[in-house]
């Protein structure tokens, strides 16, 4: 029987989650402390999406990029995985697409908006640098 994994959204803005929040920094607090419980609680992954602009219609509310904020995250917490919704192909050019997914393994082109997939193409995000086949990282990893 296959497992089942578990994973969650962070609050980065997209859907004006944050829009009540007014200073910055506490936004990224929600967004961070989500990520940190999520990990605590046991769920596998946290995922962010790509998008610019707030939904349904831009309202000019604070979304945190998906890149950096994955970065952010993984700094933040220790074993959870991380991936993204959906990489807009439209947003960046290749060379720009291609910096932050060549660390990453088994990276392929990124999706269209209408997919729901991460970088690796999977709907699974992929382990972290240094982790085991469990998902934990090594403590020596960077």
């Amino acid at each position: 029987m296959p497992e089942i994994h578990f994973g969650a959204f962070a609050p980065q803005g997209w859907k004006t989650e944050l829009a009540a929040i007014p200073d910055a920094r506490d936004k990224w607090r929600v967004c961070r402390d989500t990520a940190r419980l999520a990990e605590q609680l046991g769920y596998d992954s946290i995922w962010v999406y790509d998008h610019f602009h707030n939904v349904p219609r831009p309202a000019h509310e604070s979304v945190f990029e998906c890149w950096t904020t994955m970065a952010a995250l993984a700094e933040a917490t220790t074993r959870i995985r991380l991936g993204q919704m959906v990489s807009c192909t439209s947003y960046r050019s290749p060379a720009l697409t291609a910096k932050p997914t060549a660390g990453s393994s088994g990276a392929s082109a990124p999706a269209g908006t209408s997919t729901s997939t991460t970088r690796t193409g999977t709907r699974s995000p992929p382990r972290r640098n240094g982790s085991s086949s469990s998902g934990r990282r090594s403590r020596s990893s960077p």
